[in-house]
């Protein structure tokens, strides 16, 4: 059986790691077989299940499962088992930070030109000929009707 197939499950509720009929199936290579072994024996029971599913789940997350293997094989090793937080920032890709965007905010006094003279002579025409489209229309209602009655 496929890791890959349940473990966004597996990540909800990783006790059932610990007591899955399955459990040795998922465990994809001897590696993380003995890397199981080794935190099932040092880590108390729920923080073994959480460190092997995390595990598993970055794993899948990242497509290194050989490399994430060899590297906490390794920690143990020479040093210690490693943190998630330590593999998370050895395996998962760096986000990007988006470019800081200067904006500059106009000036409120810039609204200032729109009340000058030339500008009341735009709103004026505007509105003029909002208002003869309007007379237009009626007038157009108004023929259409006379027509009507006529025919």
């Amino acid at each position: 059986m496929d890791y890959r197939h349940v473990i966004e499950a597996l990540v909800k509720k990783p006790r059932a790691f610990r007591y899955s009929q399955m459990r040795d199936e998922l465990l994809p290579s001897q590696d993380y077989q003995m890397i199981w072994e080794y935190v099932d024996r040092t880590l108390a029971a729920d923080t073994a299940c959480q460190y092997i599913v995390r595990l598993l789940h970055l794993a899948k997350k990242t497509d290194s499962e050989g490399a994430i293997g060899r590297y906490v094989l390794g920690q143990l090793a020479t040093t210690s088992l490693p943190s998630m937080i330590d593999c998370e920032d050895r395996f998962l890709e760096k986000r990007a930070m988006p470019p800081r965007i200067a904006i500059h905010q106009h000036a409120l006094s810039d609204y200032d030109s729109l009340l000058k003279p030339e500008a009341e002579v735009l709103v004026l025409s505007a509105v003029l000929i909002r208002g003869a489209q309007a007379v237009s229309a009626q007038l157009f209602r108004h023929a259409t009707a006379l027509l009507e009655g006529v025919l």
